[in-house]
């Protein structure tokens, strides 16, 4: 009944919302980017399922619910690796139509930048909060870091960190236990 009454709320919305075109120049840019990317030697290049294999093996021994610093920096450290391999990645398929290598690839840096930003965000919340358990801060602490984190991408390329304060509406935050 809810899915349903969601479902109709959704697809009215998106009736009336208009959305701008990319612009030409973004356009190019992203074409750009796709032809470079299938026109590019493989040479030693590690595939992208490799990159995105260590990724995801980086991300479960690092990053799951229970972190320290040791383990996030080594993590940092690697994504940052990936992140510079990533700019030689080359693919096999050579096609122009529905290319699952070109869609992978394009996948694999959104997910590298994705890892960044998580890994990020929990080396700077030095405490225990949700489903982060920082072994080396167990406690939680509502008086530093009762806030979000926000990373956002800066003109030099690199993620830059800010707050915004948490609105609390009708559930009291509470400290959660494993």
């Amino acid at each position: 009944m809810f899915g349903r009454r969601a479902g109709a709320h959704a697809a009215a919305r998106a009736r009336e919302v208009v959305l701008n075109p990319p612009s030409d120049a973004l356009l190019a840019d992203e074409e750009q980017r796709i032809s470079e990317l299938i026109g590019r030697d493989r040479g030693s290049a590690r595939r992208v399922s490799e990159l995105k294999q260590e990724l995801g093996e980086t991300m479960d021994r690092h990053c799951a619910v229970f972190r320290d610093a040791e383990g996030l920096n080594a993590a940092l450290e690697t994504v940052h690796r990936l992140k510079d391999e990533y700019q030689g990645v080359a693919i096999d398929d050579r096609g122009s139509i529905f290319n699952q290598d070109v869609l992978a690839a394009i996948e694999l840096g959104y997910m590298l930048d994705c890892a960044e930003a998580t890994v990020i965000g929990a080396i700077h919340r030095t405490e225990s909060r949700g489903a982060q358990f920082r072994t080396d801060f167990p406690e939680r602490n509502d008086e530093e870091w009762l806030k979000h984190i926000n990373l956002t991408l800066g003109g030099d390329g690199e993620p830059h960190i800010s707050y915004s304060p948490v609105t609390i509406t009708q559930w009291q935050p509470e400290e959660r236990k494993y």
